[in-house]
């Protein structure tokens, strides 16, 4: 009995490979199929436009057949010729690639671990219905992928699933390129989500090849257009409906395809505080800017109470509050030397622009000598949502500052924010400089028009800016429900309504 429910649980599926090969390519295909051959039950060939079937497939596990003799020329949508005949697994491929002998046995594996699903090696996250190279934020076969990811196109060069699950109609692709739109659209369809599995990079192998590749024929201008066309009418994207996407979103547009955003660099603390002055607000005074590690100055001309502080960086990272030669963020002794130490490695990584700032010492207000909260701002235009106050204790490990968030009217955020920064029992003490400190943030971040935190403080001489944020936490560490809800006060591109 055990012996017949083991034989039931454990029945092998048939492994069907598929692919479609141009002429041109003849050299990596015997390759491609050397590769692949040892792990399936079968490998489908469609030979488009070939005047002959080559020797090497020759053999019984291969179907090849030539596309003069079945339903002419398909492109790269002649994989999916037999997608409505086979049962088991599927695997569709391409004759460009180089797959390793453990690929069959590892995707198919990573296929089981995610029901209702297919997988692959490649695909792109679409958050805007337009195919561009800045909107396609890719995973690619042959590059590091460190987790899985589902995506909105899934390649299907390096795809597999489960065809007893998943009917594919081989009509519904509908144009000889494009494949992996047309299979994407079924798998939406019928309700399967488009993984792609991490990897390392060069475990799948691209191969040298001549002539034309599916992706620039399908960057030719009309083939674009007409996908473009297709991505929109089908609404084969995924509309950002998370704080955190639209994060991630902006750090890619923003850092890597550097688009053209209406003052991106008041983020630096440079041009941040250039900003806040010509509109009028208070920064903190600054003693002296150096540009290199040689021209950072002897500290006692500046007296015993100031802050040294890089252009770049986050979380108080590099930041020394020195009151007679203590650092307040650790409480420990400090030494020129001991910063120089410090600092070093920013300087080496390479960032020609990276600047000293010695500026004043910032005062909290009221009575107290202490440093003065964070107060970070987080607003959507002239729109605030929260601020967040900051106590901090350390410069080095913020889960041992204090933390607390509260509403336009200093009434505390009933839901949890932050993962690990928890909100302190007890709310801590409004300034009196509460009203000026919501009036500036809202002049401010609706001078940018957009989604961004404004740093302020609460001290002696008033409400003082301290910087802009334009990617909080990289758009990580906030909870579900505070995802949900930024995401939900995010409008247009960049979070005001633009």
């Amino acid at each position: 009995m055990l012996h017949f429910l083991k034989s039931i649980f454990t029945k092998k599926k048939t492994i069907t490979a598929s692919m479609a090969a141009v002429p041109w390519r003849e050299n990596t295909l015997q390759r491609v199929v050397e590769s692949l051959l040892p792990q399936v039950d079968c490998l489908n060939i469609y030979l488009n436009e070939w005047e002959s079937i080559p020797e090497f497939l020759n053999y019984p596990k291969i179907n090849a057949v030539m596309s003069q003799n079945e339903a002419g020329d398909l492109g790269d949508r002649g994989k999916f010729y037999w997608c409505e005949q086979i049962r088991g697994y599927h695997l569709t491929v391409d004759d460009d690639i180089l797959y390793p002998p453990d690929y069959v046995g590892k995707i198919l594996f990573n296929l089981r671990r995610y029901p209702k699903a297919v997988v692959s090696y490649h695909g792109s996250i679409l958050n805007y219905p337009v195919y561009t190279k800045k909107n396609n934020k890719l995973t690619h076969f042959a590059r590091d992928a460190p987790k899985d990811m589902e995506v909105a196109l899934i390649g299907t060069g390096v795809l597999a699933y489960d065809a007893n699950e998943l009917a594919v109609d081989f009509s519904k692709f509908k144009s000889n390129y494009w494949a992996d739109g047309w299979f994407s659209l079924q798998a939406r369809n019928a309700n399967f989500r488009c993984i792609v599995i991490r990897h390392k990079k060069d475990w799948l192998k691209p191969l040298p090849t001549e002539g034309l590749d599916i992706w620039s024929m399908n960057r030719e201008e009309s083939r674009d257009q007409q996908i473009n066309q297709w991505i929109n009418e089908y609404k084969l994207w995924d509309e950002m409906t998370l704080f955190s996407e639209r994060i991630r979103d902006r750090n890619l547009r923003w850092w890597v395809h550097r688009d053209d955003v209406y003052l991106m660099n008041v983020g630096g603390k440079i041009p941040g505080a250039n900003f806040v002055n010509n509109l009028g607000y208070n920064t903190p005074h600054t003693y002296h800017i150096a540009s290199s590690l040689d021209e950072f100055p002897e500290l006692e001309q500046f007296g015993k109470k100031f802050v040294v502080k890089l252009s770049q960086g986050y979380s108080s990272k590099n930041v020394f509050v020195m009151c007679e030669g203590i650092n307040l963020l650790n409480g420990k002794p400090c030494s020129r030397e001991e910063i120089i130490d410090q600092i070093t490695p920013s300087f080496e990584s390479g960032d020609n622009n990276l600047k000293i700032i010695i500026e004043e010492l910032l005062l909290s207000w009221g009575e107290s000598e202490r440093i003065p909260y964070d107060y970070k701002f987080y607003m959507f235009g002239e729109k605030m949502a929260y601020c967040h106050i900051i106590h901090r204790r350390s410069g080095s490990n913020t889960l041992l500052n204090q933390n607390w968030y509260v509403d336009i009217d200093f009434s505390p955020i009933e839901n949890q924010i932050m993962v690990e920064l928890l909100s302190e029992e007890t709310l801590t003490e409004k300034p009196d400089c509460w009203d000026e400190l919501v009036a500036t943030a809202k002049d401010l971040a609706g001078n940018l028009n957009r989604f961004t935190r404004v740093d302020l403080f609460a001290t002696k001489r008033g409400v003082v800016f301290g910087e802009f944020t334009p990617t909080p936490h990289g758009g990580r560490g906030f909870t579900k429900w505070a995802d949900i809800w930024l995401g939900s006060m995010w409008d247009g591109v960049e979070g005001a309504g633009d």
